[in-house]
């Protein structure tokens, strides 16, 4: 399966605080802005691939018309029945 992120707006998301261990063993406080976090209604299923594949990439036109995905199909264990 494969999602894709509805766009979200300007100002959705919040300032977050990020804490890094230098060498020496200071913290360095850096604050960043981050969007709105990712639920249900932010996420969208876009495709699903066959049973038993993995969907490898997808690719598109150049004037962006028509887009496919890339799977490939992982090969089954056969595995001997028990006795």
């Amino acid at each position: 399966m494969m999602l894709a992120a509805v766009p979200g707006q300007k100002g959705d998301g919040s300032p977050m605080t990020l804490d890094y261990t230098l060498a020496d063993g200071s913290v360095l406080p850096v604050t960043t802005f981050v969007g709105a976090k990712p639920g249900a209604d932010k996420l969208k299923r876009f495709l699903v691939g066959p049973v038993d594949s993995e969907i490898t990439g997808v690719a598109e036109t150049p004037d962006g018309a028509r887009c496919s995905s890339i799977s490939s199909t992982r090969a089954r264990r056969w595995r001997a029945p028990r006795t």
